[in-house]
């Protein structure tokens, strides 16, 4: 992948539940950048594209979601060190233009019209996070960190955040 090692990854499913995906990954370090993969297990993995969003130049996003509501895929890019996060946003016929392996379109995904960029709650330390839904359709943050950070030993823990960005608030 050519980076020192991914921060966060999430994987999309194929359409039509065709035995690929696509493998979304956060290159905090050195392209501050997310790269796009196209997975089969034919073909291993292999660069579909990547997100630049004018992320900051010390510190690339470290943490990703990716979720559906109604017909629009949304890509949550941020980190906890900007305090913010960047929502990109698809129409499902937009990002797979085809129904076939390997027709995601990345340059579908674009800056959320409602709102772009939103406050991101989680403290520094968090290595995954995962948006969910409960029964009565309430949006909700997870954050998984250990305590003490990057120690194999260390305590581990489930934040959950309020979320206040649209369209998920």
């Amino acid at each position: 992948l050519d980076e020192r090692h991914p921060s966060d990854i999430c994987l999309l499913p194929d359409v039509d539940d065709l035995d690929s995906g696509y493998l979304f990954v956060a290159q905090e370090f050195d392209h501050q950048v997310v790269s796009v993969y196209r997975w089969d297990p034919a073909g291993g993995l292999a660069l579909q594209g990547w997100l630049d969003q004018g992320f900051p130049p010390d510190h690339g996003p470290n943490l990703l979601f990716l979720d559906r509501v109604g017909r629009r895929y949304y890509l949550g890019a941020a980190s906890y060190h900007w305090g913010w996060g960047a929502l990109l946003t698809a129409r499902d016929t937009e990002l797979f233009p085809s129904c076939e392996r390997g027709a995601l379109d990345v340059s579908a995904l674009r800056p959320a019209a409602q709102q772009s960029m939103f406050p991101y709650p989680v403290p520094i330390g968090t290595t995954q996070t995962k948006l969910v839904r409960d029964r009565s359709d309430r949006w909700y943050l997870l954050g998984y960190r250990g305590d003490p950070p990057d120690d194999t030993g260390s305590t581990d823990y489930v934040d959950v955040y309020g979320v206040t960005f649209e369209p998920f608030s």
